[in-house]
């Protein structure tokens, strides 16, 4: 949600911060039942690159930390349910631009240009073939175009196209190849058309890969605050989240809470999105009974 009109992140971001205040408040307030230092650290600029998980990762924030926990206010997860997850969760976000640099002129002579638009056209397609036939099928991934932009007047060939996208997967050696194979591919059908072309890359949140064992231990607090029944298994998905900074430093685990359903009737981002804040009970139960039974 947003306090200025027609502007909002639109995923429930805000119910996270309430939740963690929440469970700080209450456990600093019961400090008695506390075995363990806490730290409580609160989602920050996590669509920017670099993301703030990055940013507070390489001021020191994670120095000490030894296990950690996150969670996400789920809508396509049935209310009621935990999603936890016994290694990977959410893949890779890297972005790319594309610039290709032909030659300019007439619609009417495209003989005497280098059409930049033409050359797009082929890097497009090009760029499909990489996860479906260059990559291990064995190993997701995906490479998205969500940006196009030419020349503005329709007689005229303009002398630069851009794309930009994004990539990603679950491996750090296939975010490794891909970004290779999308920089071979551009530069070599540019080159075979007469033009030049460059690709950008903007190297976003690894994968979110939870640790098993710390999952085990999750598992186990969350099926004895609430029930067994109630927690279930995820399929990976091609969704991002910077959690995985701080995985990278401690082991650790990333969970989700449920919400889908009349109240959480549209997903996240969508503009009529809102969050089932009657689940934000469980999300505050779920760490606090994790900050008073972790053991590991």
């Amino acid at each position: 949600m947003s306090t200025v009109s027609g502007v909002s992140h639109m995923c429930g971001h805000d119910g996270h911060t309430a939740v963690l205040l929440a469970a700080a408040k209450w456990l600093s307030e019961n400090r008695d039942r506390v075995r363990h230092n806490l730290l409580f650290i609160f989602q920050s600029s996590e669509e920017d690159l670099p993301s703030g998980a990055q940013i507070l990762v390489e001021q020191g924030v994670m120095d000490g930390v030894d296990a950690v926990f996150g969670l996400h206010l789920y809508q396509p997860l049935e209310k009621g349910k935990i999603g936890i997850a016994h290694g990977p969760l959410m893949s890779t976000a890297d972005d790319f631009t594309i610039t290709i640099h032909g030659k300019g002129g007439h619609g009417s002579m495209p003989h005497e240009a280098v059409d930049p638009t033409y050359i797009a056209s082929h890097v497009i397609q090009a760029l499909q073939a990489i996860p479906s036939r260059q990559m291990d099928p064995r190993e997701p991934s995906v490479i998205s175009i969500g940006h196009l932009a030419a020349g503005q007047a329709y007689n005229v060939i303009p002398s630069t196209v851009t794309i930009g996208g994004t990539f990603r997967t679950f491996s750090e050696d296939t975010r490794t190849r891909l970004a290779d194979r999308m920089k071979t591919v551009v530069e070599g059908i540019c080159t075979s058309f007469g033009g030049t072309g460059t690709v950008q890359i903007g190297w976003g949140a690894p994968a979110v890969v939870n640790d098993p064992s710390m999952t085990d231990e999750l598992e186990k607090i969350l099926g004895e605050t609430f029930s067994k029944e109630r927690i279930t298994e995820m399929t990976p998905m091609m969704g991002s989240e910077d959690f995985s900074h701080y995985l990278d430093v401690a082991k650790g685990s990333y969970f989700l809470i449920g919400m889908g359903g009349e109240k959480s009737a549209y997903g996240h981002h969508h503009p009529k999105f809102d969050i089932d804040e009657r689940v934000m009970k469980d999300a505050i139960e779920s760490f606090m009974q994790i900050a008073l039974t972790f053991e590991k």
